[in-house]
């Protein structure tokens, strides 16, 4: 009998789970076998112990739950108020309110309009006038609607018209801190 199988057999005889048939197997098989039988020794103190250290009193009883005063108690009107309670939420509603109040009168103190002595007036005079709007154009040279708003169209328009209000950064390689140059 391999040692895994054996071990089962032992575990459930400790608990008492074997049957009379498998008990009495297992009895003749560790009459021939020392080594299996002292095995099964250790086994049995192993469970011995086991059983006197889980070894309690006996459970006490819980008391009986107490549905009927239970009921009692609800049916009976409560005449108790919670100052505590009902003051402590008191308070803090009063802080709120005054905390509201305070902000609103910090916030539209500063925001309120100066004082207007007499009838206030408002002069509006209407003029009207032209605005220019400027033609639209075409874009510049022999350019197909679809190239308009290529790069290549872009850096063409860049290049003929330099300006002179801003300065040309040089940059020679990525690693190199780039340099500013003449106008563009």
């Amino acid at each position: 009998m391999n040692r895994q199988a054996l071990e089962r057999l032992l575990t459930d005889r400790a608990a008492g789970e074997l049957s009379d048939d498998v008990e009495e197997l297992l009895a003749a098989y560790l009459a021939k076998d020392a080594a299996a039988a002292k095995l099964a020794e250790e086994f049995r103190s192993t469970a011995d112990l086991a059983a006197r250290a889980l070894a309690r009193e006996p459970a006490r009883e819980l008391p009986p739950f107490p549905a009927e005063r239970i009921r009692q108690a609800r049916q009976r009107p409560s005449k108790r108020i919670a100052w505590p309670g009902l003051a402590r939420r008191g308070l803090a509603l009063a802080a709120s309110a005054l905390l509201g109040l305070g902000a609103g009168w910090i916030a539209f103190r500063q925001a309120a309009p100066a004082p207007v002595e007499g009838p206030a007036r408002v002069v509006v005079q209407v003029v009207e006038r032209a605005v220019p709007v400027p033609a639209a154009r075409p874009p510049e040279g022999d350019v197909a609607e679809s190239e308009f708003w290529s790069a290549g169209f872009l850096a063409k328009r860049a290049a003929r018209r330099p300006r002179a209000d801003s300065a040309r950064l040089m940059w020679s390689s990525p690693v190199e801190i780039p340099t500013i140059g003449g106008g563009l």
